[in-house]
């Protein structure tokens, strides 16, 4: 297949899916493996910032990304802690995975 299309489907008209994630501009087929694998990073956060920061990674998929992208605004905004959002495609395809290992 030489096209991959995404297509998010949700209940609520007023959910929209965010922009391809800054990390992956110039790379989308490496966001292309990580959709198919399951989980894609929405923000990286530098080692700098993992060393001397308090900092949580936050999963949401489907129409839960958009509660998790504003919880990381308000974790960061109102608590100083820094967060990665980590967004799931397939937790059928991540179960899979981690069960072969």
């Amino acid at each position: 297949w030489d096209i991959m299309w995404y297509l998010p489907l949700y209940n609520d008209g007023s959910l929209t899916h965010p922009p391809i994630p800054e990390i992956y501009q110039g790379s989308e087929d490496v966001l292309e493996e990580h959709v198919i694998k399951g989980a894609h990073l929405m923000n990286k956060l530098s080692a700098d910032v993992k060393a001397n920061s308090t900092c949580v990674r936050l999963c949401g998929g489907g129409a839960l990304l958009p509660e998790t992208l504003r919880a990381q605004q308000i974790l960061e905004s109102q608590f100083n802690v820094q967060c990665e959002v980590v967004a799931l495609t397939s937790c059928t395809e991540l179960y899979r995975q981690a069960k072969a290992v």
